[in-house]
C-alpha cells in the first residue's frame, strides 16, 4: 500500500528531483503553496482546482474580478505561478462568500473541477459513492453483517475483486 501511494503521489510531483543530479525541489510551486488546500465556503469546505488559463478566466470573470487578468502579477500562466500564494489567498477569500452547494453549481457551469470536502460520516451518504455502488453489506459467518467498500480500481481484463469472499476457516484466527 505504501509503495502504491508513493508511486501515485510522485507521478506528477517529481519536479526537479526527476533528474540526476536533481535540478530543483520536488513538486511544483502551486502544489507547495501554503494556500493550496481545501477552501472554506460560508458553510463548509470545498476542493477546487482552478488550474489553466480557461479556468482562471472563467472563475475570475464570474467572481467579478476579471480585472485581475490585466494585473501583471496574474496576466499570464508564468506570472500566476510566480505569485501563486497571493492568487490562492485571493481565491480563498472569494470562496467564503457563498455556500459549498452554490460554488459546486457555479463550478459545474463554468467547467472548473471542484468537489465538496466531506467528513467521514458524510461519505456514507455521498451521492456519487451511492450511484457507483461503492458500499456493500456482506455477512460474516461469525460476526454478522457489516459494510465494506468495493475495490476502487477496475481493470478491463480481470475479474472484479470480491469483498464478500471469506478467508479459509483456519485463517479466521
Amino acid at each position: 500500500m505504501y509503495e502504491t501511494l508513493v508511486g501515485f503521489t510522485l507521478m506528477e510531483q517529481w519536479g526537479g528531483r526527476a533528474f540526476v543530479p536533481p535540478l530543483g525541489p520536488t513538486g511544483y510551486r502551486r502544489l507547495r503553496s501554503i494556500h493550496r488546500r481545501p477552501y472554506r465556503t460560508s458553510d463548509g469546505l470545498i476542493s477546487v482546482v482552478v488550474y489553466h488559463e480557461g479556468h482562471w478566466r472563467r472563475f475570475l470573470e464570474f467572481a467579478g474580478h476579471a480585472r485581475l487578468l490585466e494585473d501583471e502579477r496574474f496576466s499570464t500562466v508564468e506570472a500566476r505561478n510566480d505569485n501563486i500564494d497571493e492568487l490562492y489567498e485571493l481565491l480563498a477569500g472569494i470562496l467564503t462568500q457563498r455556500t459549498t452547494a452554490e460554488w459546486l453549481k457555479i463550478f459545474q457551469e463554468i467547467d472548473v473541477p471542484a468537489m465538496p470536502v466531506l467528513s467521514l460520516e458524510e461519505l456514507f451518504d455521498d451521492e456519487h459513492l451511492r450511484a457507483v455502488g461503492f458500499f456493500h453489506e456482506i455477512s460474516h459467518p461469525e460476526e454478522g453483517a457489516f459494510l465494506v467498500t468495493r475495490h476502487p480500481a477496475h481493470y478491463s481484463e480481470s475479474r472484479p475483486a470480491d469483498p464478500a469472499r471469506q478467508p479459509p476457516p483456519d485463517r479466521l484466527g
